[in-house]
């Protein structure tokens, strides 16, 4: 494979798009690590709610990737990454220098552990509404090709300047 720069910008658009589906897998799965410390404010997170928004990004994600190879990619690196953001929102308290958290580097055991319902929910929420909007791009795009039974067009070449304006 030739490092072409359709190929640089199709894995940029695969790991944008991937970003932006790790983004709130990460502010969630550290909703459910710590609900008491997110917005809004809770003991329970509620998880069908998550679901549905995950299911929406995932139809979006969908409508903009270009195949389904892509949305699968970008659905695994987005579950990959999605529990990294969520660790570095809970150690981020650590980041200050008067703030001491021993051991940060452990914490992302329970993360995963709590994070981990989530997880497998968003996973399967995010390759259905994916793959959804991928059918629906292709449909959109299939239906905007010309037919190959529409009649071509007259050619242009043998009249004169004046019909052809007309």
């Amino acid at each position: 494979m030739k490092l072409t720069k359709e190929n640089i910008l199709r894995a940029g658009r695969v790991i944008v798009l991937s970003l932006a589906l790790a983004a709130p897998i990460g502010y969630f799965s550290f909703y459910v690590t710590m609900p008491s410390v997110t917005v809004p404010t809770t003991t329970n997170p509620n998880l069908p709610l998550m679901a549905v928004i995950i299911f929406g990004l995932g139809i979006l994600v969908g409508l903009l990737s270009e195949s389904l190879e892509a949305i699968t990619i970008e659905v695994l690196l987005s579950i990959v990454i999605g529990p990294l953001i969520s660790w570095l929102l809970f150690i981020s308290p650590s980041f200050r220098p008067h703030i001491i958290i021993p051991d940060a580097s452990g914490y992302i055991y329970n993360v995963l552990h709590s994070a981990l319902p989530l997880m497998i929910i968003s996973l399967i929420v995010l390759f259905v509404g994916g793959f959804i909007g991928t059918s629906v791009m292709e449909n959109m795009i299939i239906k905007a090709a010309p037919s190959p039974f529409a009649e071509p067009e007259p050619s242009l070449q043998g009249r004169s300047k004046d019909e052809r304006k007309q």
